[in-house]
């Protein structure tokens, strides 16, 4: 059995984007899920949430956004992605600030919907853009989160 495993991370514009890994921790909708060589096959759904990869006992960290995970009986791993970023490429004052404007439309969105004078047609459009910029709140929302959580993991690692 091979100590390594290939991990391709495929929908992204990473330059390099096949990896031999020791092992891999995606954000699984269940909670994080590590996949080592000799792992079964697996197929998964993926979460917004940190791609770990360990190569040479260090860690390199993604943030991505939803995708699918698999892996074959050999030691393949094939991960695509909506989106990806390098964590230490993400702006964290950016990822605030995209929470905090979309944050601030759904307010507006919502005070506006109270108005007694808006059409029904004025109506269903709103409450499509509510739920639609909702939506996104939600997912920046969840993006933050994963960025504070490893942010932690990695001030606790520093620690120790």
């Amino acid at each position: 059995m091979n100590n390594k495993l290939t991990c391709i991370i495929e929908g992204t514009d990473l330059v390099d984007n096949s990896f031999s890994v020791e092992k891999i921790i995606l954000p699984a909708y269940g909670g994080p899920m590590i996949i080592c060589p000799g792992h079964a096959s697996i197929c998964t759904v993926l979460t917004i949430g940190i791609i770990k990869l360990v190569i040479d006992g260090h860690s390199v960290c993604f943030l991505a956004n939803e995708g699918v995970a698999w892996k074959d009986n050999s030691d393949k791993m094939v991960v695509i992605v909506q989106n990806i970023i390098k964590f230490e490429d993400l702006d964290l004052e950016n990822e605030r600030s995209e929470f905090k404007k979309v944050d601030s439309a759904l307010t507006d969105l919502k005070l506006r919907f109270k108005d007694p004078n808006l059409s029904l047609e004025e109506r269903d459009r709103m409450e499509t853009e509510i739920t639609y910029t909702q939506f996104k709140r939600d997912k920046q929302k969840a993006r933050l989160r994963a960025i504070k959580s490893e942010l932690n993991e990695n001030l606790k690692s520093i620690e120790d």
